[in-house]
C-alpha cells in the first residue's frame, strides 16, 4: 500500500509539474496543486 501510495505521489508531482507547461489551467488542477504545496 505504501508502496502504491508513493507512486501515486510521484504520478501526481509528475501531472502538477507537467500540466502548467502545457498551458492547461484547471479548477482542479489549482486545487490540487494548491492542496499539493498546502497553499
Amino acid at each position: 500500500m505504501a508502496r502504491a501510495s508513493r507512486k501515486f505521489s510521484r504520478d501526481f508531482l509528475k501531472w502538477v509539474l507537467d500540466k502548467p507547461k502545457e498551458g492547461h489551467y484547471t479548477p482542479l488542477h489549482t486545487a490540487a496543486t494548491r492542496s499539493w504545496t498546502g497553499d
